[in-house]
């Protein structure tokens, strides 16, 4: 893509200067979507950008501050540029492709092999922005990692907390991530209370509120919810899934499976833990030989599990490696 974006070639541009040059948030992302020629992902030279609109970087980085708080794109600083990507799209796909079919035979899968199905959570489907927010941690955990930490430790006692910006010398665009996935908590009304002081210092003072659906979420329920996203964008056929699936094993032993797809006649069963995946590992393995399933079909994802690795028929990854492991598995 050429780092020239002129006001003749966009129509998106030469309509935002009749409106005398007021670029609302909205209309930044009419630009964005247009120079990215209708891809959800590109490189975007943000100098040339702001030159182009005729105003400055500062009003750039303002508008990207409020599309990446509603979580309607995300963005990664590379040396050519600023990697933009738009999440309104195939990203976030739903269960559109849904096979009643590939239902069946899931739970008639299940039962052959001596498992009985019993009831399977579905009410975080409908709920967008905790969609959004469990994606935005998933997507850029490597950054989010210290605030989520701190906002995890105090699950237990409820504590107010304060997390500073400055100290990890967090650039503006790294702030603005970091406070949207912040903002993104507060609309779901997990913190009871929430103020971000952006002078004299960037502090975060904030406390988790007291409902079951925040200690779900925040404990790891986001960690499933982007596994589960992230697994459908790779599926290209009909198919059909169970999230948090209730189910009686052999001898009247009680489990729940995170997440099981079924595609054209295949099984994958994915497990999502955000600490100490290996202590899990023997008891999935022995359930993945109850169901028959290989490590091309089993994956236990984890941020402290490495890239990619099978241990006892199961596979072991990362968040960073997890989108290609299981499009490779798909």
């Amino acid at each position: 893509m050429s780092n020239v974006y002129s006001r003749e070639n966009f129509i998106s541009m030469s309509a935002l200067e009749k409106l005398g040059g007021d670029f609302a948030a909205l209309g930044f992302l009419w630009v964005l979507r247009e120079i990215l020629g209708g891809k959800s992902e590109g490189i975007v030279d943000l100098k040339v950008l702001a030159s182009s609109l005729s105003i400055g970087m500062g009003e750039v980085y303002n508008f990207i501050g409020h599309l990446e708080d509603s979580f309607v794109i995300s963005t990664n600083a590379e040396p050519e540029g600023r990697r933009i990507k738009i999440l309104m799209g195939p990203e976030t796909k739903e269960a559109s492709g849904f096979s009643q079919d590939c239902a069946d035979f899931l739970t008639d899968y299940l039962r052959k092999h001596g498992i009985i199905p019993g009831k399977s959570s579905h009410e975080q489907d409908d709920n967008a922005i905790l969609r959004k927010t469990a994606l935005n941690l998933g997507d850029n955990f490597a950054l989010l990692k210290g605030f989520y930490s701190t906002v995890k430790s105090t699950l237990n006692d409820r504590r107010e907390f304060t997390y500073s910006l400055n100290d990890n010398n967090i650039i503006l665009n790294n702030t603005n991530r970091i406070t949207g996935f912040a903002n993104g908590l507060n609309i779901l009304g997990f913190f009871s209370s929430y103020v971000y002081k952006k002078s004299p210092h960037r502090i975060i003072t904030a406390q988790v509120a007291a409902v079951p659906e925040a200690h779900r979420f925040i404990s790891g329920g986001w960690l499933e919810e982007w596994a589960y996203c992230r697994a459908v964008s790779a599926i290209n056929e009909p198919y059909s899934y169970l999230r948090n699936l209730n189910a009686t094993l052999p001898e009247n032993e009680v489990f729940e499976f995170d997440i099981l797809i079924c595609k054209g006649g295949k099984i994958f069963w994915i497990e999502a833990k955000t600490a100490r995946y290996s202590a899990y590992i023997p008891k999935y393995s022995r359930i993945a030989g109850l169901l028959g399933l290989t490590a091309n079909n089993v994956i236990l994802v984890s941020p402290d599990a490495p890239s990619r690795e099978i241990q006892q028929g199961i596979t072991c990854c990362n968040l960073e490696c997890f989108p290609e492991v299981i499009a490779s598995c798909m």
